[in-house]
């Protein structure tokens, strides 16, 4: 990667850092993802209850909403 220096939002393939000048962020699809799979796991008995994959899907979906509402704003400086 040639002439690139900034933020790169990666999946965490370790090819990425590789990238001299990128500093690396992850994607909150694959950390969201990885909650609702986690609860999709539990056991019959902890289902419905909250466990740390709840409160963590949660803030994800928080932050999604803010950044649905953001989707339009534009940065004037």
């Amino acid at each position: 990667m040639t002439g690139f220096k900034g933020y790169l939002q990666v999946d965490g393939y370790s090819g990425y850092k590789k990238a001299p000048d990128a500093k690396l962020v992850g994607c909150w699809a694959h950390a969201r993802r990885k909650f609702d799979e986690a609860l999709k796991a539990l056991p019959a008995s902890q289902k419905g209850k909250t466990v740390a994959a709840t409160e963590g899907l949660n803030f994800c979906n928080q932050f999604y909403a803010v950044e649905k509402k953001l989707k339009n704003v534009t940065n004037s400086v």
